[in-house]
């Protein structure tokens, strides 16, 4: 998620990070799926997309067959994209967001522009637009803007990856816009992929968010649903969830839980670094924590984000080489 809210250089070492993973397990077929759609969120990498989504299918990953056909979509093959999404439904039939999408392009619904068409000065074209619209959203609120981001996310695609992340943001605007949520989630349902999922989850759970989050076990993609849902409102207490997972640091038995620990203490050190506001979050908290908690904390507001960054790749090869991940 941190690439997609326009945190300098997260793209790239979270891109290092999975590259190094699909090194260590080429014939993962979640991996590969990962991968793949982490790339497919990135301008100018879809290209570099398409062959980790089609081994994860080759792999017997199903689900990526709904990501790959998206792909193709965005890399302007329709056909090929509903040729991918009519073989998947054969051996899926129940795969709602796959036959959404193949609904879309059968019935022409997924909407390109021409050189003819009116430009909107509301529209977002880029994914760095939309993140700094996501990122500033607690002091700059726009929802005029609100039915553009779902155009966008409609259009170029919404991997199953973000989901989550961007559930924590609408949450938090529907919540804020009660008015214009029926016309939100009517427009979301319109659009071909996730974000209709996703706005789906956000409605349900807008009366509370953060007690749906605090209610969640630690995980990378909680992390992300909390720093969406941070920027989205400036509540302090998404901030203080994601700092509750550091307490799995020295977990070596369940990766996810490390994972959750190990994305929780590289983000709280960027955001820092970038954003007054966490900063000051950390530095109560830090204020008030007792060992071991103390250190990560420390940690966060003195170490080189990268350092962390090179930490996980090196935990990562060592539980592997042990054979415990």
């Amino acid at each position: 998620m941190g690439h997609n809210l326009d945190l300098a250089g997260s793209a790239q070492k979270a891109a290092a990070c999975l590259d190094h993973l699909v090194a260590l397990r080429p014939d993962d077929a979640a991996v590969q799926h990962q991968y793949g759609s982490f790339l497919a969120g990135i301008p100018g990498t879809l290209n570099a997309a398409l062959p980790h989504l089609e081994k994860a299918l080759a792999l017997g990953d199903e689900s990526a067959a709904r990501d790959l056909g998206l792909l193709q979509v965005m890399l302007g093959q329709p056909d090929k994209a509903k040729a991918i999404l009519r073989k998947h439904l054969e051996a899926q039939p129940d795969d709602a967001d796959a036959r959404q999408v193949l609904d879309a392009l059968e019935q022409k619904k997924v909407v390109t522009r021409t050189v003819d068409d009116e430009p909107d000065p509301k529209a977002f074209h880029t994914a760095d637009e939309l993140g700094t619209f996501m990122t500033d959203y607690h002091q700059h609120p726009e929802p005029d803007r609100v039915d553009a981001a779902i155009r966008f996310l409609g259009k170029n695609g919404l991997d199953a990856e973000h989901t989550l992340a961007t559930s924590g943001f609408f949450a938090i605007v529907l919540a804020r816009h009660p008015d214009h949520a029926r016309g939100w989630l009517a427009l979301a349902r319109k659009q071909p992929g996730n974000i209709g999922k996703a706005l789906k989850t956000a409605a349900m759970i807008s009366t509370d968010p953060y007690r749906w989050a605090a209610a969640r076990n630690d995980a990378p993609e909680l992390n992300d649903f909390c720093w969406a849902a941070f920027f989205a409102s400036g509540d302090a207490r998404y901030v203080e969830r994601i700092l509750a997972a550091l307490a799995h640091l020295d977990e070596r038995t369940d990766m996810k839980l490390y994972l959750a620990a190990a994305t929780a203490q590289w983000s709280l050190a960027s955001n820092a670094r970038q954003h007054d506001a966490v900063r000051t979050i950390v530095e109560k908290a830090h204020a008030l924590a007792k060992a071991p908690l103390d250190q990560a904390l420390e940690q966060v507001l003195t170490v080189d984000p990268e350092e962390f960054r090179a930490a996980v790749v090196r935990v990562l090869k060592e539980q592997h080489e042990k054979g415990v991940w």
